[in-house]
């Protein structure tokens, strides 16, 4: 009998229909280049996407992989769970391709948005897409999200980026001591486990920030002494073969300092060799408390968070965006579109203004921030600023702009995380805080806490701490996972209580609305809240135990901690926010510094 020669299965006729109809209408939109394959030849993806805008500019790529649905998916998906783990390695496009009708949903995953999703017990996990996420040959919205989603993850690896090639000299010039033995290696092998320990169980983010797609770090050491040491921390990438202890000499050393590469130099200790596995920790969390005091941890989880920084953001820069006034309710797609396309032809403008002889030092302030900065509004005048709307009106659908826009106070790619989980979850862009009243100051003095009337601070204080633990545990689990015991908002059996107090008028800028924090110890089990409201008796009953001394430990509760403190978060730019960053900063710097 004659062997009969192999043929193609359904499923690849299927995947080639599928993969037709992406190129078909991605082409015909004219935006997006797609390089797909539709027989699988490598795991978990089937190509990329390049991205580029109205211009012909090219804005980016995106890892993608393309799965066909049935006729009758009603969204639902079943995903394989090596996708979403490869997802945590690199950030992935995932395209649900409805042949029947034309259509394609898409959904975006990244190490941020796989920690949300419970899928390590499972070989396959069930996903929704969202129905407004899809694209088909009449629908383009996804051009202004995909857009930010390449913006946001090119921020995020700029710094490791502009690394890339003093890395690649290292590697060439380090003496890779293959073979060799010496009894120092121990320790430094044992700092190393604990390090990359660190960096991905405790401070993922701050990896994800500093050396982006990396799979373990090494260390290239000058000197390594029993009482001092110089070196420099290392990525080893996934797809790189590559050693983690090198030994570098002096020449490359003083050449390395020209770039970014970073060097440590410890001249009276040698840390890694007294005490490795403590100060491999000291060394990520010092990243990660970097990242804190710059508040660019990710905050992707909550509704109320995100919305409290997409107003602020836009608060800021509403003109900018081009819209008249700060609006109370917003479109999403209005503002990506503000963002993408307004947002850089408007700095254009401005800057071209702030340029003319005789105005600002502009250059040097570029110069010196190494970014245009929308923040400019008050360097420019009323009728230059009606005329850069109509110039702005004019050319924006022709003007080139290729410079990076940054504010120190509002992180850009802080800002569009939040639109994104906004996205992500269909939640409303509405305005959570009640604004300040300025009418209040004409009889009143000219303070901040002035502005609110009591009755508008006890709503928007009522807002934080009904979100504070919510959010607060999202930030851990999202930034540092390995320590929401050690990091936590309270303790097994305890409980916050909280006491504010505000008044109409304040006359002196040293005391403002305040509150008491009350840390409740229980003997028992009861479930409670973190955070609970608590009234004058009450926070006078605690206040007394603690003076007359009759706060027995046996008692419930036992009265652990109390704190008095001016409620200055509740009045900046973005209150909750603001507050969970000052709790973590002292609980960061209490565990490091055990």
């Amino acid at each position: 009998m004659t062997a009969k020669p192999a043929s193609h299965s359904k499923n690849s006729f299927t995947d080639k229909q599928s993969i037709s109809l992406i190129e078909n209408i991605l082409s015909k939109h004219g935006r997006v280049m797609p390089n797909l394959s539709s027989i699988d030849k490598w795991p978990n993806i089937d190509g990329r996407v390049e991205m580029q805008d109205e211009q012909g500019r090219l804005v980016g790529p995106l890892t993608v992989q393309v799965k066909t649905l049935p006729d009758n998916h009603n969204l639902k998906f079943s995903c394989p769970v090596s996708f979403l783990s490869y997802c945590e390695i690199e950030p992935c496009l995932l395209l649900g391709v409805d042949n029947s009708n034309e259509k394609v949903y898409w959904k975006y995953f990244d190490s941020t948005i796989t920690k949300t999703i419970d899928f390590k017990n499972n070989q396959h996990k069930t996903l929704y897409f969202d129905a407004k996420h899809y694209f088909d040959k009449n629908e383009k919205s996804y051009l202004d999200a995909w857009t930010a989603i390449i913006e946001n993850n090119r921020r995020r690896q700029n710094g490791y980026d502009e690394l890339s090639e003093a890395y690649e000299k290292l590697r060439q010039n380090a003496n890779e001591l293959i073979g060799a033995e010496d009894e120092s290696f121990r320790n430094i092998h044992l700092f190393l486990d604990e390090l990359n320990k660190n960096y991905d169980s405790n401070f993922p983010t701050a990896k994800k920030f500093f050396y982006s797609n990396v799979w373990k770090l090494g260390i290239a050491y000058e000197r390594y002494e029993s009482s001092s040491v110089m070196y420099t921390i290392f990525p080893i990438k996934w797809d790189k073969n590559d050693i983690q202890i090198k030994r570098i000499d002096k020449v490359f050393v003083q050449q390395a300092h020209k770039t970014r590469l970073g060097f440590t130099g410890h001249f009276h200790e040698n840390p890694i060799e007294t005490r490795p596995v403590e100060y491999a920790r000291e060394v990520a969390g010092s990243d990660a408390q970097k990242l804190v005091q710059r508040k660019l941890l990710s905050i992707y989880g909550n509704a109320v968070l995100a919305n409290e920084i997409v107003f602020a953001f836009m608060d800021r820069f509403y003109e900018q965006m081009g819209f008249s006034k700060p609006l109370d309710e917003y479109e999403l797609k209005f503002i990506f579109h503000g963002f993408n396309n307004y947002l850089p032809v408007w700095m254009n403008e401005a800057y071209k203004i702030l340029r003319k002889p005789g105005r600002s030092n502009i250059n040097d302030q570029i110069q010196r921030k190494g970014y245009y900065d929308p923040d400019i509004l008050w360097q420019i005048k009323p009728e230059e600023r009606a005329l850069i709307k109509q110039n702005v009106s004019n050319n924006l659908n022709s003007t080139s702009v290729s410079f990076t826009i940054a504010n120190s106070e509002y992180d850009m790619g802080v800002f569009l995380e939040a639109l994104r989980y906004l996205q992500d979850t269909n939640t409303p862009i509405k305005r959570v805080y009640r604004l300040p009243d300025y009418s209040r100051l004409d009889d009143r003095p000219s303070l901040v806490w002035n502005q609110y009337s009591i009755s508008d601070s006890k709503h928007n204080i009522e807002i934080v701490l009904k979100n504070l633990e919510e959010v607060y545990n999202t930030m851990i689990d999202n930034n540092f996972p390995g320590l929401r015991d050690e990091l936590g908002l309270v303790k097994e059996f305890e409980e916050l209580g909280v006491y504010y107090k505000f008044q109409d008028i304040y006359t002196n800028n040293s005391f403002g609305p305040t509150y008491n924090t009350y840390r409740l110890k229980y003997h028992d089990d009861t479930k409670r809240s973190a955070i609970r409201i608590i009234g004058m008796s009450e926070a006078e009953r605690y206040e007394k135990k603690v003076k007359d001394r009759s706060n027995n430990k046996s008692d419930s509760p036992y009265v652990r901690i109390v704190s008095h403190s001016t409620l200055r978060f509740l009045y900046s730019k973005m209150p909750l926010m603001t507050l969970i960053y000052d709790i973590l900063e002292d609980r960061l710097k209490d565990y490091l510094g055990k």
